[in-house]
């Protein structure tokens, strides 16, 4: 959903935009876009876009190119494998905070989410597949019950649109992961403390060979 600019500085309002926009895959990886252009597109100046770009410049989201303008950065192999291990190490708390505290998951309403995910898959609807994912992962980790987790979780994570390529080029490889989460939900039921790093080894493997297919 767009934010409303009456509730943002302008340079909040078009970094949320941005940012939305390259997650989403609405920026694409092999164009050059500019402060200029952008500015106009949301009818405000040139400084609110400047601000906001040199900000996801800094989290590693864009590449500047000098009197160019700027894209959105290619990650590379060694990148997404230090985000997967990073991401791995904070799900691992919040798995361990669901169990330890008993916190109850409507898994059967997440297991419909993961057929949902296939059916997205078979039908090569990026937009579905990016939704439903998003919405599985934001239920789990909501329910650790942990807020900054979320928003360090937000700041780290592999940009949707690395995913959503896979709907179309190598969609074999996002089954094993919804297979994966599978297997999540059911730790998660049967309070599986002893199965979390396991899970987690052979989560962090097939993520990785998700993307291998385009960095090697």
């Amino acid at each position: 959903m767009t934010p409303n600019i009456n509730c943002l500085t302008k340079g909040e309002y078009v970094y949320r935009i941005l940012k939305d926009r390259i997650f989403s895959g609405d920026m694409v990886k092999d164009r050059t876009y500019t402060v200029v252009e952008i500015a106009e597109e949301l009818k405000v100046s040139r400084t609110p876009v400047s601000e906001a770009v040199k900000i996801l410049t800094s989290q590693g989201y864009l590449t500047m190119m000098p009197a160019v303008g700027f894209r959105v950065k290619e990650l590379t192999y060694e990148e997404i494998n230090e985000i997967l291990l990073i991401s791995a190490s904070l799900e691992r708390l919040a798995l361990r905070q669901i169990i330890i505290n008993r916190i109850e998951i409507d898994t059967h309403y997440l297991r419909k989410n993961l057929n949902d995910c296939l059916l997205s898959i078979e039908r090569k609807d990026v937009d579905l597949y990016a939704k439903l994912t998003d919405e599985f992962h934001h239920i789990v980790y909501r329910a650790a019950k942990l807020p900054k987790l979320i928003e360090v979780m937000d700041m780290i994570t592999i940009h949707e649109a690395y995913y959503q390529e896979s709907v179309v080029r190598n969609p074999a490889s996002l089954i094993t992961l919804i297979h994966d989460h599978e297997l999540l939900l059911d730790i998660i039921e049967r309070q599986k403390m002893d199965a979390i790093d396991g899970f987690l080894e052979r989560h962090v493997f097939n993520c990785l060979k998700t993307h291998e297919i385009y960095l090697k």
